[in-house]
């Protein structure tokens, strides 16, 4: 099978399971072409299907959001311009405010994580970006706000053992094709040259979409929703996600990771959002 076959839209394409390759319809395993998204999702051990296949050839070159040339992938110079960066946040969960002290839920109930870290404020243009990478498939719109995000990690004197990606239940990432975390999370192993163990952590049961629940009900629908199969050697782990919203889903893994010995979880995320808490 030809490597470009990858990135042909006749073909259907799933993960193999173990990482280090693709499964096409056929049963042939096509062997990734080094770079790209393409190695993005064999780094992250996901399927490129739900997205490779909806380009014929190569990546869009029209900006995600206003569609005029973009000159990188992803967002014209005028809109990359246009993101929300966040200046200063609670040192902790990562909300935007006006000075980078300790917000009041944090110092009432601390997080199970030592501090999240986030790039952006999950306002318009990027929320939109987050949907459409999440659903329509524009992995461009991903590889900006990644980008975003590897930019503001580079500034932090201290790394992780490894970066752990949020999973997704297998049967919605058969549906998506994809990871979106587990694609952020490879993308920042290859920027900032730390280890990706998207082996690590599984979800042992599917729950429901957590944008549509409230604050308590995110914390009811997460629990004990994941299963942890590291060793007691990860002492410093980033877990990384889209956006961190109530905090729930990074709050719970950091409970389980922390009863398994690891010393010290971090919340790696493209955006914050400032959502119902």
């Amino acid at each position: 099978m030809r490597n470009n076959a990858l990135l042909n839209g006749r073909h259907r394409l799933a993960s193999c399971g173990k990482g280090n390759g693709v499964v096409c319809a056929d049963g042939g395993i096509c062997q990734p072409r080094a770079g790209g998204w393409v190695d993005y999702f064999v780094r992250a051990g996901v399927g490129a299907g739900g997205a490779i296949a909806r380009w014929p050839g190569r990546p869009p070159s029209r900006c995600a959001l206003c569609a005029a040339a973009a000159r990188r992938v992803g967002l014209c110079a005028a809109c990359a311009e246009s993101l929300p960066v966040i200046d200063a946040a609670c040192p902790v969960c990562g909300l935007a405010q006006e000075r980078a002290l300790p917000c009041g839920d944090c110092l009432r109930a601390p997080p199970a994580y030592a501090r999240c870290i986030a790039a952006l404020d999950y306002g318009y243009p990027v929320n939109r970006l987050v949907h459409l990478a999440k659903y329509h498939g524009r992995l461009d719109a991903l590889d900006m706000l990644a980008s975003r995000l590897a930019m503001r990690l580079r500034r932090e004197e201290t790394r992780p053992d490894c970066i752990v990606p949020v999973p997704l239940h297998s049967r919605r990432q058969r549906q998506r094709g994809y990871n979106q975390a587990g694609l952020v999370a490879a993308y920042l192993s290859r920027a900032l040259n730390i280890p990706c163990r998207s082996d690590l952590l599984s979800r042992r049961r599917a729950t429901r979409e957590q944008a549509a629940l409230r604050p308590a009900e995110r914390r009811r629908n997460v629990r004990g929703a994941f299963h942890w199969r590291g060793r007691p050697g990860c002492a410093y782990i980033a877990v990384v996600d889209d956006v961190l919203t109530t905090g729930a889903t990074g709050n719970e893994i950091a409970r389980l990771l922390r009863r398994a010995g690891v010393g010290r979880v971090e919340i790696w995320a493209l955006a914050r959002s400032a959502g119902p808490d």
